[in-house]
């Protein structure tokens, strides 16, 4: 029986306990509870190019906007919140480097890292105007005092 014990352990990877560090909590808004303004009735899918080997996830043909909250640990929160929207031209958004990797490292610092998947005027043809991308962002900061509390 010791030596099954022994023999289990042996193949059981160590790893210090200081290097792991959990994820930090992460929460999705949509940002219009009554009806994205604008929006067609008849929708395409949202478009998500996966992330390839040290690359970026690409997010593109947004109808429905969202606030993704990353969460600081309880005990390490300061009080304060970062609204990120990624780049991309408004042809799409670069929702991974630029937004999601910037929130965690946000979180680990204490602060709430709040990344906005918002809507695009580009490519040419699109149904939203310029207007959509800022109407997106006002609600961010809008549910983001609302909930500031919390």
């Amino acid at each position: 029986m010791t030596f099954l014990l022994a023999a289990a352990l042996t193949l059981v990877p160590t790893q210090d306990a200081g290097a792991f560090k959990p994820r930090p909590a992460t929460v999705e808004f949509g940002l219009w509870a009554d009806g994205v303004p604008g929006a067609p009735a008849a929708i395409s899918p949202e478009i998500v190019k996966d992330r390839p080997e040290g690359g970026d996830a690409h997010v593109s043909n947004v109808h429905v906007p969202t606030l993704t909250v990353h969460l600081p640990e309880p005990g390490k929160r300061i009080g304060c919140a970062v609204i990120i929207c990624p780049g991309g031209g408004y042809g799409l958004l670069a929702i991974d480097k630029e937004g999601h990797d910037i929130a965690r490292w946000f979180a680990g610092q204490g602060i709430v890292g709040a990344v906005l998947k918002y809507r695009m005027p580009r490519p040419k043809g699109h149904v939203y105007g310029h207007e959509a991308p800022l109407a997106d962002c006002r609600k961010a900061f809008e549910l983001v005092r609302t909930h500031a509390e919390k």
